[in-house]
């Protein structure tokens, strides 16, 4: 059965997750990314911006090395215009669609700092997880002033992907506990 086959999957962030908050040293941490689609992703898909929520714990043998969580929720298209709508009976209205593309993403991440401690801390990382991808349309109703009530909803396109990724970034540490520079 295929869900079967799925359990080690689902069981490995579990995982993950339990030695993470077993260690010693755990980080937690709020970033933002840009990711570019690659291949044919990159025909229909524009960069992605994201803010993603990381739990990182550092090896002990090898502190400048680091592994854990990381989910975030991210947008590649967001805008609305003014578009006429035609209905059966023939009648019609101009009204304000909203359409909306976005991505959540959830995965393992390694990550290599410049410095074993350091307030700035340059780093290249690596990552691996699912993305679900999802866009909305959105067709207001005029006669709602407040947009509480569209006159319709939906979300026509759902997708998903394993994804693999690596990058560099810039780790800021705006506790105020000195580190030194090493």
């Amino acid at each position: 059965s295929k869900n079967k086959n799925m359990k080690p999957f689902y069981l490995l962030p579990l995982f993950i997750a339990i030695s993470i908050v077993a260690s010693a040293q755990v980080e937690a941490g709020f970033s933002y990314s840009m990711s570019l689609p690659q291949h044919e992703m990159k025909q229909n898909i524009r960069p992605v911006h994201s803010m993603n929520l990381s739990f990182i714990s550092h090896l002990k043998k090898i502190s400048k090395l680091s592994w854990g969580l990381e989910a975030g929720f991210g947008q590649y298209a967001s805008f609305t215009k003014d578009q006429d709508i035609r209905f059966p009976d023939g009648t019609g209205i101009n009204t304000k669609v909203s359409y909306s593309s976005s991505v959540a993403a959830a995965g393992v991440l390694t990550r290599f700092s410049l410095f074993k401690e350091a307030r700035v801390n340059p780093y290249l990382t690596g990552k691996l997880g699912y993305a679900s991808f999802f866009s909305k349309v959105v067709v207001a109703d005029p006669d709602d002033a407040d947009d509480c009530k569209p006159l319709d909803k939906k979300t026509p396109i759902r997708d998903h992907s394993f994804f693999a990724s690596y990058g560099a970034g810039l780790q800021i540490d705006i506790s105020s506990k000195k580190k030194p520079n090493n």
